[in-house]
């Protein structure tokens, strides 16, 4: 329900109000509950309307969808509010421990990652908005976290977070057809913050921290493998200098550095929009750099047995990180 409770759509509307971003779960609840026919579920208000089988601006979702077949469940059994035990089954008793629970290690800080802040974007995944938009296209009910993560990350400017399109456009400082959340709003927040960590895929260990029992340790050097070594675009990026030059990525317009990398949040975009984290092996950076056929790309930069080639599909692998 989450992609209808934006403003613009049922967080403001009466005839089914949801509060935004569905934050008092009892009163979205009874809201919702006045939209389902428990006799008919299929007939129920809710269904018909996110089907566009009744009137309705926009499809939220397919009948036959999980979504559909998620809330078609959920009123077939009688739309609870909380879990019931399944019909027939008995509850069992829990055991009491008979030696004291060990303490809970401290979880090691991290920074947000793409799955934190994926919750937020979901409102904008929906058929007639970013589902169907070419501009900035997410795939329906983000489906494609790889690919989703990589047209957010277009969205963003790690230079200036507060400034990022998808930051302005949600708040709807610029053009946009509907305010998604208010700046200072918990979404908001969120995605500030996770701009301003790097728009990491993946969660790492935040700045400074350092795993609860263990020890800071140096990083491997140049000759050990370091499989496990966290990869930065700061590590990578002396790979990237013999493409910056003038006459090369430097002046090109399709997969644009600036000449020597002088601009690190420009160039890290640029070159974010040449990998697959779906399938590392496939980016588009590494296979032009390692492309053997001029007709496809003027020179080979580097070969796939090369320390270059290693660190790179070893940084993409990590969901390629800002730092």
């Amino acid at each position: 329900l989450q992609s209808c409770a934006v403003a613009g759509c049922h967080a403001t509307r009466t005839g089914y109000r949801l509060t935004a971003g569905l934050a008092d779960d009892a009163a979205d609840y009874q809201a919702t509950l006045r939209h389902v026919d428990l006799g008919n579920p299929q007939g129920s208000r809710l269904l018909l309307k996110a089907t566009r089988q009744a009137g309705h601006p926009l499809k939220v979702f397919d009948v036959g969808s999980v979504p559909y077949d998620a809330l078609l469940r959920w009123i077939q059994a009688g739309a609870p509010f909380q879990a019931q035990p399944t019909a027939g089954s008995t509850p069992t008793t829990p055991t009491t421990p008979t030696t004291p629970t060990t303490p809970t290690t401290p979880t090691t800080p991290t920074t947000p990652s793409y799955a934190s802040v994926k919750p937020y974007l979901q409102s904008c995944a929906v058929a007639g908005c970013h589902a169907t938009r070419t501009g900035y296209r997410l795939t329906a009910g983000l489906a494609d976290d790889a690919a989703d993560y990589r047209a957010t990350l277009r969205q963003v400017d790690l230079g200036s977070p507060q400034r990022s399109r998808l930051l302005r456009k949600a708040t709807r400082q610029s053009g946009h057809p509907l305010k998604v959340f208010d700046v200072g709003s918990v979404p908001y927040d969120a995605l500030l913050r996770w701009i301003q960590a790097g728009a990491p895929f993946q969660a790492r260990p935040a700045s400074g921290s350092t795993p609860p029992g263990t020890t800071s340790s140096p990083a491997p050097s140049s000759g050990a493998s370091g499989t496990s070594q966290r990869r930065t675009y700061a590590s990578v990026k002396p790979h990237l200098q013999s493409c910056s030059a003038v006459g090369c990525h430097g002046s090109r317009t399709s997969f644009r550095l600036t000449p020597g990398l002088v601009d690190d949040p420009a160039d890290y975009r640029s070159v974010r929009r040449q990998l697959d984290l779906g399938d590392p092996e496939d980016s588009e950076l590494l296979e032009k750099a390692t492309e053997d056929d001029r007709r496809e790309h003027p020179v080979k930069v580097f070969g796939k047995n090369s320390t270059p080639y290693r660190e790179l599909l070893a940084w993409i692998r990590q969901g390629a990180p800002y730092n």
